[in-house]
């Protein structure tokens, strides 16, 4: 065919047209012989949920030349030659066939389609076959149980010992995923297993998942969550199922003290601070090592003190589990303490000298040498050196030792130049007769005496005892003491005893004079206080007999006087008083029934007279009492106020028995009663006055026996006549003014016998008031 076709064209003229039609023919030919079937689209892998309605797998072949066939695994499923695919009713193709389009639909998908699927196209006599890619289709079927093992929300574990967790999630497909995390992190699993069910699963797709995870529990994972983690594709979210650790364990233990640092002689609390479980607990204390008694409780409070520098304190908890302790050590600070003192020293003048001195303290002190009485610091070595001792440096030298915060420590060493002994003790001794003397011997120079003897009268002692006799010697402030020591001192024992001292240097003696010793001084003042303490008792007791007999004496008579009235005058009146009323009083009137006021100031009182019953004071008269105000019914008229001020008090009346046996009434102060001038002629109402007194009288029945007035109305021999002296030869003072003893006469003004009887009518209240008004 190609020959004729070549032999066509070798006749047509245009030989370059020829070729490129010879071309063309050649190309079509050629593409007609040698095209392929292929795919044009596979299918793919595919994942639906149980029970979905339709899946498509999608198979396009281009120049399909074969057959179309589906496989499912290895097996053939369905072809092109029956599209309905006869027997499986979810099965259908689907798709223009004209455009090569087989693909594989699936209805209403169960666990049996899960599974690998792929097509194949046929080879013919010009095309091989194709088969596409295999492609999976997951039926996705949720884990339908997930559990974790054991169970329990909180899972009880002990410390150390191993535990297993096991988590499984059953019946699902694909096979679930599990994945155990610890407090949010992932922990990998102990070992994992899957397996089919032996039943319930037909199809033979579902897988059964387990994983587990094994503890071993330590502090740190008590009330630690794990979790179980379960995924698959069928899940929106991971199933995550929890458990909580309750890990028991003995108990963990540190102590704490209370304050930091510690200083000596302090009181401290040391607290057990516990971590165990279960909680309940007991506790045992010890200090380095040695329990301490009564401390059973989470805290003990301890006195810490330099002994207890880094001391170990020890609390020992223990549970059911077991038992776990903490410690403490506690530094001290404590202050300065020597470990070497200085010690004093003698040497030979020129020689060499040193002292030393060490302390221990917290925080280690700090040492200083100073020189007694002075501030200068002469080293701050432990050592203090002379390299050649002279007079000048014999003296006492300090060692200070200094810790901050405490109280500096003092220690004093001598340094002294070997000499002869020189004695400082005194020359004159005393002692008591019958009782105990010591006789005492001291030095204080150095080196100290290495032989101290006593002598006298024949007799030498050096230490020991002899009879009545001892002696003793002893070191003391600086220095050497020696005593001898005499029991029940006789009268023979007073007189002179030798002290002789003996040291490298040389030896000294001195004779002491052993005398009685008078009383002492404390026992005279003793017997002094003791006498002027009995003096005083004694006197003690005569002033309260004294007293007790006054008060008797008193209360007796004041029992007697019970309910009498007792009068209180303090001054008498003198004549000038009366001569100066009666200057003042002439023109005075007075209304008898009115109070006379009384003056502020300066009281007036009466001085008393004989009274009634032969009484002589009338405070002792029970029924005499003087008025404090004059309230008898005598007023002033206000002429002569500087003569009659206000609040002025009255004077009482007085009672008097005349010579002649005759009784008279009169006051002390006439001025302050009615004898008063009734007219110009200066004649005085005395019989008025007496009238008033003698009614006044005969209402009162303690006056029933007293002499009366008599019918003249005069007071007894003291009438007014012509010849008395009173009368100062004045004519208004004549008789015939005195016609009826009531009034002086026709003249008088200011005094009727109507105004006299108004005055005699006083109240008896009103007598009452001038009887008890003090």
């Amino acid at each position: 065919m190609a020959a004729s076709k070549v032999s066509v064209f070798r006749y047509r003229r245009c030989p370059f047209v020829q070729l490129l039609l010879v071309a063309f023919a050649q190309s079509v030919f050629s593409y007609h012989a040698w095209a392929a079937q292929s795919f044009q689209e596979e299918p793919s892998d595919t994942s639906v949920v149980i029970g979905e309605a339709v899946v498509v797998l999608k198979c396009i072949v281009s120049e399909k030349s074969g057959n179309l066939i589906w496989f499912k695994g290895d097996g053939y499923f369905a072809s092109d030659a029956d599209l309905d695919i006869s027997g499986l009713q979810r099965y259908s193709f689907v798709g223009n066939t004209s455009l090569g389009e087989y693909n594989l639909q699936i209805e209403n998908v169960i666990l049996e389609d899960d599974g690998e699927y792929h097509c194949q196209a046929t080879p013919t006599t010009d095309n091989p076959g194709i088969a596409s890619r295999r492609a999976r289709l997951i039926i996705k079927r949720a884990p339908s149980t997930t559990t974790l093992r054991p169970s329990d929300a909180i899972l009880s574990v002990v410390v150390g010992v191993p535990t297993n967790l096991t988590c499984e999630a059953t019946s699902a497909n694909p096979p679930a995923e599990i994945v155990w995390l610890r407090a949010g992190a992932n922990q990998a699993a102990s070992y994992s297993r899957a397996w089919h069910p032996a039943t319930g699963d037909p199809s033979g797709k579902l897988t059964n998942v387990a994983s587990a995870l094994t503890l071993r529990p330590a502090v740190a994972d008590h009330s630690v969550v794990y979790q179980c983690q379960v995924s698959h594709i069928a899940l929106a979210a991971p199933q995550t199922l929890g458990i909580t650790l309750d890990v028991q364990h003995a108990p963990v233990v540190v102590v704490e003290a209370s304050h930091t640092p510690i200083r000596e002689d302090t009181s401290v609390i040391f607290r057990c601070v516990v971590d165990a479980n279960p909680r309940k607990v007991s506790y045992l204390w010890a200090k380095n090592g040695e329990p301490i008694s009564g401390a059973a409780d989470n805290q003990i409070e301890l006195v810490i003190n330099k002994e207890d520098h880094m001391a170990s304190i020890t609390c020992t908890a223990e549970n059911i589990i077991g038992s776990g302790s903490g410690s403490l050590t506690t530094p001290v600070l404590y202050g300065p303490r020597f470990l070497d003192i200085p010690v004093s020293v003698s040497v030979d003048e020129e020689g060499p000298a040193q002292m030393s001195c060490s302390a221990d303290g917290n925080p280690a002190p700090t040492i200083k040498w100073t020189r007694l009485g002075s501030r200068a610091t002469l080293s701050t070595m432990q050592t203090l050196q002379f390299d050649l001792v002279r007079q000048s440096d014999v003296g006492t030298y300090v060692c200070i030792a200094t810790v901050p915060g405490f109280e500096p420590v003092m220690s004093y060493g001598r340094l002294d130049i070997n000499a002869i002994p020189e004695i400082s003790s005194p020359r004159e001794q005393k002692a008591k007769l019958g009782s105990e003397a010591t006789l005492e011997c001291f030095t204080d120079t150095k080196p100290d005496p290495f032989m101290v003897i006593w002598t006298w009268d024949d007799q030498q002692l050096e230490e020991g005892t002899m009879g009545r006799f001892s002696a003793t010697k002893r070191e003391v402030s600086g220095g050497v003491m020696s005593e001898l020591t005499i029991d029940g001192v006789l009268t023979a024992d007073f007189g002179v005893y030798n002290c002789t001292m003996m040291n490298e240097v040389g030896d000294v003696s001195l004779l002491i004079t052993l005398i009685q010793q008078d009383l002492d001084l404390i026992v005279w003042i003793i017997i002094a206080v003791i006498g002027t303490a009995a003096v005083i008792f004694i006197l003690t007791i005569i002033v309260m007999v004294y007293c007790r007999r006054k008060w008797q004496r008193r209360k007796k008579a004041t029992s007697l006087n019970k309910g009498k009235v007792q009068l209180e005058i303090v001054r008498k009146l003198t004549d000038a008083d009366d001569k100066d009323y009666d200057s003042k009083s002439r023109s005075d009137s007075y209304d008898y029934n009115a109070t006379p006021p009384s003056t502020p100031g300066k009281p007036r009182y009466a001085e008393p007279y004989q009274f009634t019953r032969g009484r002589q004071d009338s405070f002792d008269d029970p029924h005499y009492r003087a008025p404090r105000r004059q309230s008898d019914g005598y007023s002033y008229d206000g002429r002569y106020p500087d003569r009659y001020p206000d609040n002025e008090y009255s004077e009482p009346i007085v009672r008097k028995r005349e010579s002649d046996g005759r009784v008279s009434y009169h006051s002390d102060r006439s001025e302050d009663y009615a004898r008063r001038n009734q007219s110009d002629d200066g004649h005085y109402n005395d019989t008025m006055h007496d009238n008033e007194v003698k009614q006044y009288n005969s209402r009162d029945p303690r006056y029933a026996d007293d002499t009366r007035y008599d019918d003249d109305r005069s007071y007894g021999n003291r009438s007014y006549d012509d010849n008395d002296d009173r009368h100062y030869n004045d004519s208004r003072y004549d008789d015939h003014r005195y016609e009826d003893g009531y009034s002086y006469g026709e003249g008088s003004r200011r005094y009727s016998e109507a105004g006299s009887e108004k005055g005699s009518e006083i109240s008896q209240a009103t007598r009452n008031k001038l009887a008890t008004n003090v």
